[in-house]
């Protein structure tokens, strides 16, 4: 059997796991995370985790953790989309419901 290179938290699917979904504070979320990182310095297997933001970065880096994933896909995708959506909603260029609009085939 291969040994196993890394230990990654995915935190909300521990929370799913745990009953308490997206409540990553919970006490049965936090006591699942720390017999995992008991386990993975055991075993000396490298702990890994996302971070949302650069602080939760160095708190996993100050824990020990050696694989840090910066974010999702998914959040830089709606990050950069967010100063678009804001840019046209302050132009408030959208037609008033009551205008007429025309459509020519």
């Amino acid at each position: 059997m291969q040994e196993l290179d890394i230990a990654f938290l995915g935190m909300v699917d521990l929370t799913v796991d745990c009953g308490v979904t997206g409540d990553v504070k919970h006490a049965d979320v936090q006591k699942r995370v720390a017999e995992v990182e008991a386990a993975a310095n055991r075993a000396d297997v490298a702990l890994g985790a996302v971070a949302g933001t650069p602080a939760h970065a160095r708190k996993l880096i100050a824990d020990g953790y050696r694989f840090i994933a910066l974010g999702s896909d998914a959040g830089f995708l709606v990050s950069s989309v967010m100063p678009l959506i804001a840019e046209i909603r302050a132009a408030d260029t959208a037609p008033d419901a009551d205008s007429e609009t025309s459509c020519t085939t």
